[in-house]
């Protein structure tokens, strides 16, 4: 993955806010569903959806995602699926 590094962190990087932190997407977010999501990153938007829809997404989907990206009334995270009941696989904005 371009420009991604793993930094090591240890127990004193932590603190109550960070668990604070965590808790509250857990409790937002089930385990499952974090496991199963792929986030993407565009401009100032977060991008959430399924690791199937981000591996199926085609090159005009993604440019889709780079015009949402440009909407500022769009609230973070955005969350995306992709429709393919009628095999035209439009992109579900929520």
């Amino acid at each position: 993955m371009a420009n991604e590094y793993q930094v090591p962190l240890d127990d004193e990087d932590f603190n109550s806010s960070d668990a604070q932190l965590i808790n509250n997407i857990l409790s937002i977010y089930p385990i499952k569903m974090i496991n199963n999501s792929k986030v993407i990153s565009i401009k100032d938007k977060i991008f959430i959806l399924s690791k199937k829809d981000a591996d199926a997404m085609s090159p005009q989907q993604m440019d889709t995602l780079q015009e949402l990206a440009d909407i500022q009334e769009l609230e973070n995270p955005v969350h995306i699926s992709i429709d393919n009941e009628d095999k035209k696989g439009r992109l579900l904005v929520d």
